[in-house]
């Protein structure tokens, strides 16, 4: 009996030390098994935020072209000489006795205002789409981290129900020799087996949560409890950059988009200076006098004056976001720094978490819990005994699965903190 849970345990414990196998994991028959690659694609199509950012976008692309139109002229039509004693005369319209005037005014703008608002919003569009970038770059790590949260739920599910297996082949086995064993251990064995229920319970849980969310930024939330993992964990390599940390930091969008704002608000700057530029108004006039000297035309100009204020105000304003966009893309490159060097000791340290558990923690469990077997089938150790080196195997198993999790999250945050389009 003993020889065949050994045995039992020993194929358990098989291919456990590697990456997991999610083709054994539990799922539904209909299930959307969906690799990284598949859930980016249909990230990229289907996503709301990025729809979002893409609206955001072409509003700014509208922006650029209003700033780079000329101002409408305006047309008047005025009638004056009416005289309240004398009428206006009989006959027809064209023949009352009245003044008709026909006026075209355009406003000309000085000072390169169209060319600084022009260039001002080609800026922010720059930033827009900077900022879309970096919108999708951030979409990106928060999928891979959903993604590996639903497979470390479907690998935990799946260990779970191995020690339900293991338990009940045990009661199983102990029930056929009722009278040879104490009724003690076979409660002690069934405790076990129903606190792995419960675990396997609320893991299941955790993996509906994951579907969820992972539903939602997929934009299939209709699918969601079909959805499962279907990538194993990445390799327990690790990608050092070939750039330095300012060469890293001219790739990344957000540090782009700083960039364009500070470009723009140079732009803005100068155009509020430019407002101290005077424009002017050239009108062209036709008018039409029959009582006097019949049809006349005229030009005018007119500038405004500068006698309340002289755009002292908007100036500030435009100074005053110009130091904000400089303080701005400096905190961005702080930040920026701080993410990479964040992202570099957080990857290490998994990585060494891993190689510990695949290495030491995985191998000495699975020999203790063999041993442990095997002394409890020859009557050297009590079952409390076999179950506690059941349970450390259990617990080993999970933390390392936990850690696979881990490394795999830090290793997507890790290249998108460099730049680096690939995760896997």
């Amino acid at each position: 009996m003993w020889r065949m849970l050994t045995g039992a345990l020993m194929s358990v414990a098989a291919g456990l030390v590697g990456a997991a196998d999610v083709s054994a994991v539990p799922v539904l028959a209909d299930t959307m098994r969906l690799t990284l690659q598949q859930a980016d694609a249909l990230l990229q199509s289907r996503n709301l935020e990025l729809q979002l950012g893409r609206a955001a976008l072409a509003g700014a692309a509208a922006e650029g072209v209003v700033a780079a139109q000329l101002p409408n002229p305006s047309l008047s039509l005025n009638t004056l000489a009416i005289s309240p004693s004398s009428g206006i005369g009989s006959g027809r319209l064209w023949d009352k006795q009245v003044d008709t005037s026909l006026r075209i005014d355009q406003l000309v703008e000085r000072g390169g205002k169209r060319e600084l608002r022009t260039s001002a919003a080609q800026m922010g569009i720059a930033a827009s789409r900077s900022d879309l970038a970096e919108l999708e770059r951030q979409q990106r790590v928060a999928l891979h981290a959903v993604y590996y949260d639903l497979l470390l739920a479907q690998v935990r599910e799946r260990v779970g129900l191995e020690t339900v297996a293991l338990c009940e082949q045990s009661l199983d086995e102990m029930g056929r020799q009722a009278e040879k064993l104490s009724s003690a251990d076979y409660s002690r064995i069934n405790i076990d087996r129903l606190k792995a229920l419960n675990d396997v319970r609320q893991t299941r849980a955790e993996r509906e949560k994951a579907q969820l969310i992972l539903a939602y930024s997929l934009g299939i939330d209709g699918d969601a409890r079909r959805i499962a993992a279907a990538d194993g964990w990445p390799g327990n390599g690790k990608a050092e950059p070939e750039r330095s940390p300012e060469a890293i930091l001219e790739t990344r969008h957000d540090v782009r988009a700083a960039l364009a704002r500070l470009d723009a608000a140079i732009k803005i700057r100068n155009l509020a200076r430019a407002q101290r530029v005077r424009d002017i108004s050239v009108g062209v006039q036709y008018e039409r006098n029959p009582a006097g000297n019949g049809n006349t035309y005229g030009v005018g100009i007119s500038i405004p004056l500068f006698i309340n204020h002289s755009y002292e105000g908007e100036i500030e304003r435009a100074e005053a976001g110009y130091l904000a966009a400089q303080l701005n893309l400096e905190r961005v490159r702080v930040l920026a720094l701080g993410e990479v060097a964040r992202a570099h000791s957080e990857l290490d340290s998994a990585i060494e978490r891993v190689q510990r558990y695949d290495t030491v923690l995985l191998r000495e469990s699975h020999a203790a819990a063999a041993n442990a077997e095997d002394a409890y089938r020859r009557g050297a150790i009590a079952v409390i005994d076999l179950l506690d080196a059941r349970r450390t195997l259990y617990a080993t198993r999970i933390e390392a699965e936990l850690a696979r999790s881990e490394h795999a999250k830090s290793l997507a945050a890790w290249k998108a903190a460099i730049g680096e389009r690939g995760m896997r």
